[in-house]
C-alpha cells in the first residue's frame, strides 16, 4: 500500500506525554511534527521537519523556556500533507497573532499567540464556506486548517461544526479561554479518542497510543461533538449537531494500527475477519505458502491461513512471514512522488534469506493496491527466487473506480485524489494489473465481503474511493437550505 493520510493529533497536559504519543503515531505522519503549549502569557508553538523522535521533552523545554517549566496544556500534530504547502509554513499547529516568530531552515518558533489549532482531515470546499460567511481577508489564509481557525475566531467551535462540511478532528488552544476544545465533524470520518492519564483528560487520534503511554482510553469523540477540557484535567462533552456517521473505510483497511479501535470495532478483528472472508471467496487448491506484505495485513493473513488449515486438514497453518522491513514503521505512502515511493519500498522491503520458495506456489495478502508499488516489489523478490506461481489477494476493492461516470479517489484526507495514477486506471483492468506485475492471479475482496469484515453498515461508511457515494456532496444536496442559518444569526449579534 502506498498512500498518504493527512496526520494525527494529540492533546496532553505535559510535553513529555505529547512527544511519546507523537512517536507512536508515525503511521499517521512523519513529514513534520509540532506542538503548541499554553502558558500564562499566551501560546508558544514549535514545529520542525521530521517525526516525533527528533527531540526529547527536555530539549524542547530547554529551547522554549530555558529549563524552567511553566507550561500547561499541550496540543501536538504529526503531519503528512495531502494538500497545501509541504514546507514548514504548512506544518501544524497553526496559530494566530503571535508576538514574534523565528524562522529557521529546520524549525519554526512562534511566541505568545492568541490561538493554536491542530487538524486531522481535509475540507476541499472551505473557500465556498468562507464566501458564504462573507469572511473578510480570507484570501490571506492559505491552508484549510488556517481557514477553519479563521472561522473559529469569528464564530467559535459551534460556527465551525455547523458550517464546515468536511473531514476534521480538531484540537484548539485559546489564550482567552480557560478550557481547551476538541471537536469532530458531523460525519466522523477520522478517529479521535479521549483518555485519562494521572487523573487528567488527554486525547489522541488512536486509543492504542493512549494505552502505550500508560493512559486509559475512555471513548471516541462522537461525530458532531465538542469536548471541553478544563485546566484541572476534567472534561465536559456537548453534542453540537446531529451526527451523520460516515466513517472512513480506509482507516479500517490500512491507516489505523491494528491494535486500535474505531466505530466500536477492534481493527485487528476487522482485518482477521477480512482474511476469513478472502479465504471463502478465493482459495486455489495448489497454494503452498500464505504470506503478507508487512505489517498491516498480518491479522488477515492469520485468518486466511486458519481457514486453509481447517479446510484442507493441514497439520499446521501454512502462514510464513517471507518478507521483512528494515524500518518496520516506515510507510512508502509518506513519500510525495511516485519515484520517491518506489525508492522507499525498494530500500525497505526484503525477502528473508533463510526461506526456500523455489518451485512453490505463494499467496500474498495485501491491504490494498493503489498504485501497485508495494506489490510489484514483493512479486519481483519472489520471482528472483524462482517461485512457481504467485497469487495475490487485495483486501480492498480497486481504488479509483468510477462513480456515475466520475473518477473517484479521496477528497477527505488520503493522498489519492480523483484522477491519480491508480493501478486500475493505469492498467485498465484487474487482469491488466496482474499481467503488468507478473501475478498469476489477482483477486480483490468483494465490496460485500469487505463490509462484512468491517462489521459496520455501509450506510455508515465512506466508500467514495472504491466507487461509492461522496457522503458530503450527498449531505449538502439534501440539506442545502439548512446551512449557515444559525451561524449567520450568531455573527450578526
Amino acid at each position: 500500500m502506498e498512500t498518504g493520510e493527512k496526520c494525527g493529533i494529540v492533546l496532553t497536559h505535559n510535553l513529555s506525554d505529547g512527544i511519546d504519543i507523537a512517536r507512536k503515531m508515525k503511521n499517521r505522519g512523519k513529514e513534520s511534527t509540532g506542538f503548541s503549549i499554553k502558558n500564562p502569557r499566551g501560546i508558544d508553538t514549535i514545529k520542525w521537519k521530521g517525526d516525533g523522535g527528533e527531540f526529547s521533552a527536555k530539549q524542547l523545554y530547554d529551547t522554549l523556556y530555558g529549563g524552567s517549566v511553566e507550561a500547561g496544556i499541550v496540543i501536538g500534530h504529526v503531519r503528512y500533507s495531502t494538500s497545501g504547502s509541504k514546507d514548514l509554513e504548512g506544518a501544524h499547529p497553526h496559530y494566530t497573532k503571535p508576538e514574534n516568530v523565528t524562522h529557521h531552515k529546520t524549525h519554526i518558533i512562534a511566541r505568545n499567540s492568541k490561538t493554536a489549532i491542530a487538524h486531522n482531515g481535509n475540507v476541499p470546499d472551505i473557500d465556498d464556506v468562507l464566501s458564504e460567511l462573507c469572511m473578510e481577508k480570507s484570501h490571506e489564509l492559505k491552508t484549510d486548517t488556517e481557514k477553519i481557525l479563521g472561522i473559529y475566531t469569528r464564530l467559535g467551535e459551534r460556527g465551525v461544526i455547523e458550517n464546515v462540511l468536511g473531514s476534521y478532528c480538531i484540537a484548539i488552544l485559546d489564550a482567552g479561554r480557560g478550557e481547551s476544545v476538541l471537536f469532530k465533524d458531523r460525519f466522523g470520518l477520522k478517529p479521535l479518542w479521549i483518555g485519562e492519564k494521572s487523573g487528567k483528560t488527554i486525547a489522541a487520534s488512536e486509543d492504542s497510543v493512549i494505552t502505550e503511554i500508560n493512559g486509559f482510553p475512555i471513548r471516541e469523540v462522537e461525530p458532531g461533538e465538542c469536548i471541553y477540557i478544563h485546566p484541572d484535567g476534567s472534561y465536559d462533552p456537548k453534542q453540537i449537531v446531529e451526527p451523520c456517521k460516515k466513517l472512513c473505510m480506509f482507516e479500517f483497511q490500512y491507516f489505523s494500527r491494528w491494535e486500535s479501535h474505531m466505530g466500536g470495532r477492534w481493527i485487528r478483528d476487522v482485518r482477521y475477519q477480512e482474511g476469513i472472508e478472502a479465504a471463502n471467496e478465493f482459495m486455489p487448491d495448489d497454494i503452498d505458502i500464505v504470506t503478507y506484505i508487512p505489517n498491516t495485513p498480518r491479522p488477515s493473513a492469520d485468518g486466511y491461513a486458519r481457514v486453509m488449515k481447517e479446510r484442507k486438514g493441514l497439520c499446521k497453518k501454512p502462514l510464513r512471514e517471507l518478507f521483512y522491513k528494515m524500518r518496520p514503521k516506515e510507510r512508502s505512502f509518506m513519500e510525495g512522488e511516485q519515484r520517491e515511493r518506489e525508492n522507499s519500498i525498494r530500500h525497505n522491503l526484503y525477502l528473508k534469506d533463510n526461506v526456500s520458495v523455489a518451485g512453490k506456489n505463494v499467496l500474498i495478502i495485501d491491504d490494498s493496491i493503489v498504485r501497485s508499488t508495494n506489490i510489484k516489489r514483493a512479486v519481483d523478490l519472489l520471482r528472483d527466487k524462482d517461485v512457481d506461481k504467485i497469487y495475490v489477494v487485495s483486501l480492498t476493492p480497486p481504488i479509483g473506480t468510477d462513480h456515475n461516470g466520475d473518477d473517484t479517489g479521496c477528497l477527505y484526507g488520503v493522498d489519492m485524489p480523483p484522477g491519480d495514477n491508480f493501478a486500475i486506471k493505469k492498467y485498465g483492468s484487474i487482469e491488466g494489473i496482474a499481467k503488468a506485475n507478473r501475478i498469476d492471479h489477482l483477486h480483490y475482496l468483494s465490496r460485500e465481503a469487505m463490509i462484512r469484515g468491517i462489521g459496520i453498515p455501509e450506510d455508515n461508511l465512506c466508500t467514495y474511493c472504491i466507487g461509492g457515494e461522496d457522503p458530503i456532496r450527498a449531505y449538502r444536496e439534501k440539506h442545502s437550505d439548512e446551512r449557515f442559518v444559525a451561524s449567520r444569526q450568531t455573527a450578526a449579534q
